[in-house]
């Protein structure tokens, strides 16, 4: 984002320049994922990892996840045509339980997040 700033804001950057400002971001993600995963699989000792979601859509990352398995783990990806966001799903079961609850929309500052409820 600061490069963005610096370099004068997002209307002033050619397209290749934001194609390499793009595929920056993207590595940085991946190495993040990968070191992650690389830590959970040595902390939990894990057999076998299933990668689903938006991420597992991206080669780059399937790639670097199996070079780091080295047959140690057991991989499982979706077809490509499987991967995919949540977001559709999760905005859809939000519409459907508006419609059958009719409850009111809370006040965006008295919503709290909870990463780890169950749908």
């Amino acid at each position: 984002m600061y490069l963005v700033r610096d370099l004068g804001g997002i209307d002033k950057i050619n397209e290749t320049t934001k194609a390499q400002i793009a595929l920056e971001f993207e590595n940085a993600a991946i190495e993040c994922l990968v070191y992650k995963t690389v830590k959970a699989i040595e902390k939990y000792k894990i057999k076998t990892l299933i990668v689903a979601g938006g991420v597992s859509a991206n080669n780059h990352l399937k790639k670097e996840i199996q070079k780091i398995s080295k047959n140690k783990v057991k991989l499982f990806f979706p077809l490509q045509e499987l991967t995919g966001d949540n977001s559709l799903m999760i905005g859809i079961a939000g519409y459907l339980n508006y419609i059958k609850n009719k409850k009111k929309t809370p006040k965006p500052n008295s919503i709290k997040a909870a990463g780890n409820l169950r749908l």
